[in-house]
């Protein structure tokens, strides 16, 4: 059976979905830890460029993710 996985989103087209197949679709992970003082970052599966970007601001972080605030920062 194909499988196709999709996180957080902005897919290429036919990368996100699969026909007669299973779709694991992690996009609900979307947990942000920080660790400030180290300058680490985790996110979940599913997580987006928005929810890390928003995690760090606090902490003064940036991260290098573009200007597409949807696309899926996993994988």
């Amino acid at each position: 059976m194909p499988v196709a996985i999709r996180d957080g989103g902005h897919h290429g087209p036919g990368l996100g979905s699969v026909d007669d197949g299973l779709v694991v679709d992690l996009s609900r992970m979307r947990g942000v830890r920080v660790e400030g003082e180290r300058w680490t970052v985790r996110g979940a599966a599913g997580c987006t460029a928005a929810d890390v970007d928003h995690a760090t601001h606090a902490y003064g972080l940036t991260v290098p993710l573009g200007i597409v605030a949807s696309t899926g920062v996993a994988g």
